[in-house]
């Protein structure tokens, strides 16, 4: 029995090892976010979007907010399945207990894609600044125009979607 336990304990702590190192940010983040578009690209500069999140913080539970600041390549696609990519940004995220921020990635992870409806796929590769945490998170959710005020709404991993 007292083996048993030993191998439990054991497998235990490979599995931890084994997760913490294909994890792609430290600390590890995943979780949900959904928020509100509150300015458009054309007013300020970037769209603006800020919300509330549910987050896993190196497993921990954490509940707090978001605010995202996105540059893209205008306009917006009008055709189903075209994309534009993400050029630039900066995000923010706040919990109780701790606060990280970092900037968008352009590239291959950053765009934005026409979906069904007045629908947009949204996928955004989110570097951290190297003080608050260091690695990619990544964000995939829809942005909603069908009614005002506009959300958004998705997933936060430590992959990009495939």
């Amino acid at each position: 029995m007292k083996r048993l336990g030993q191998l439990v304990i054991g497998g235990i702590v490979a599995l931890t090892i084994v997760t913490q190192a294909l994890a792609v940010s430290d600390p590890v983040i995943t979780g949900i976010a959904s928020g509100t578009e509150y300015c458009f690209q054309f007013i300020c500069g970037s769209a603006i979007f800020a919300g509330d999140v549910q987050l896993q913080v190196d497993g921990k539970p954490r509940r707090g907010s978001f605010l995202v600041s996105v540059v893209y390549q205008s306009p917006l696609p009008t055709t189903d399945g075209a994309s534009v990519p993400i050029l630039d940004g900066d995000w923010v995220i706040t919990t109780k207990r701790d606060s990280f921020k970092g900037t968008i990635t352009p590239g291959v992870n950053s765009t934005i894609t026409k979906a069904a409806g007045n629908n947009f796929t949204v996928e955004a590769e989110l570097t951290f600044d190297g003080i608050t945490g260091t690695g990619t998170i990544y964000f995939t959710g829809t942005l909603s125009h069908e009614q005002f005020p506009f959300t958004i709404s998705g997933v936060i991993t430590q992959f990009p979607a495939p």
